[in-house]
């Protein structure tokens, strides 16, 4: 046992000794930090969301456009967006004339977004998200559709087998250029 501490003794101290002469410290002067401050150079990105004068709330999923309905298998639907900050939120969902569900947001805060996990119903939804900015005196709501495919549809989509391009829907058939396209086409399909 005495070896033992004797050699860790031995070991520690020649390091320190083989060590000691590669530590070098100097004094820094606030001169020094101040030169070194001033020679660094110092990015800012603002990557606050902006908005038209009029516009106070935007939703970026789903993606909607005014000529398009979003159609999902799913029962619910993640609804982010960006709004401005002290906004009111709202999210109905209705089916037909019923109430579905009403989701009452906490105001939008700094980050300027949103998020919410909505359930539909089954086919037709009507998503109506209601705003309030009251420093603006601002009260106006955006109303989407989604709908929800039954799961029958579902069902019959994973047991669809494509066995020829006559089973593909018309928009789906590529036609051939030549007898050997045409060849590789149909053996990639069998």
């Amino acid at each position: 046992m005495k070896i033992e501490n004797y050699i860790y003794k031995l070991i520690i101290i020649s390091c320190f000794f083989v060590c000691s002469s590669n530590v070098f410290a100097s004094e820094i002067t606030s001169s020094d930090i101040t030169e070194a401050i001033n020679t660094l150079s110092v990015v800012s990105i603002d990557e606050s969301v902006l908005f038209e004068e009029d516009e106070y709330v935007r939703i970026a999923r789903p993606i909607i456009t005014d000529k398009s309905l979003v159609t999902t298998f799913e029962s619910q639907i993640n609804m982010m967006g960006e709004a401005r900050e002290g906004t009111l939120i709202a999210i109905t969902v209705y089916q037909g004339e019923d109430v579905l569900n009403i989701y009452d947001l906490e105001p939008v805060g700094a980050t300027q977004t949103f998020n919410q996990l909505i359930e539909l119903g089954d086919r037709h939804n009507v998503i109506i998200v209601s705003y309030m900015h009251e420093a603006d005196e601002v009260n106006s709501h955006i109303q989407l559709e989604i709908y929800r495919q039954p799961d029958e549809n579902k069902a019959l989509l994973k047991n669809f087998i494509i066995s020829t391009t006559s089973d593909l829907p018309d928009g789906l058939v590529e036609k051939a250029d030549s007898i050997e396209q045409e060849i590789t086409m149909m053996l990639e399909i069998n």
